[in-house]
C-alpha cells in the first residue's frame, strides 16, 4: 500500500494542543488523523455529530420554530398568516 502526504493549515496553539492529546494517548498525530479519515470513510461523514450551537441561534429564528412546530403538533391553532413583502424585508433585517 503505497502513502501520500498531506497539508494544512492550523492555528498554532490547537496544533500543540493536538499533539499532546496524540502524545498522552500514546499516538502520533498522524495515527490519529488516519483514524479520523478512516472512521469518516466507513460512515460516510462526519464520524461526530455537527450541530449549531444554541447561542447563535437569533431568539426570534427559535420562536419561530417552535411555533411552527406547536402548529404541526395541532398543540396551537395555525391562523395561516398572510407574510407580506414588508414583513419579509422586516424579518430578513433580524439576521443581518
Amino acid at each position: 500500500m503505497s502513502t501520500q502526504s498531506m497539508n494544512f493549515k492550523i492555528d498554532d496553539e490547537l496544533k500543540k494542543q493536538f499533539m499532546k492529546l496524540a502524545t498522552d494517548l500514546g499516538l502520533t498525530s498522524t495515527n490519529m488523523l488516519t483514524m479520523f479519515i478512516k472512521r469518516a470513510v466507513d460512515e460516510q461523514g462526519i464520524p461526530f455529530d455537527v450541530k449549531v450551537t444554541k447561542k447563535s441561534i437569533h431568539p426570534l429564528y427559535e420562536r419561530l420554530y417552535a411555533e411552527e412546530m406547536a402548529k404541526i403538533h395541532n398543540i396551537i391553532k395555525d391562523d395561516a398568516a398572510t407574510i407580506t413583502d414588508d414583513d419579509l424585508a422586516e424579518y430578513r433585517g433580524l439576521y443581518k
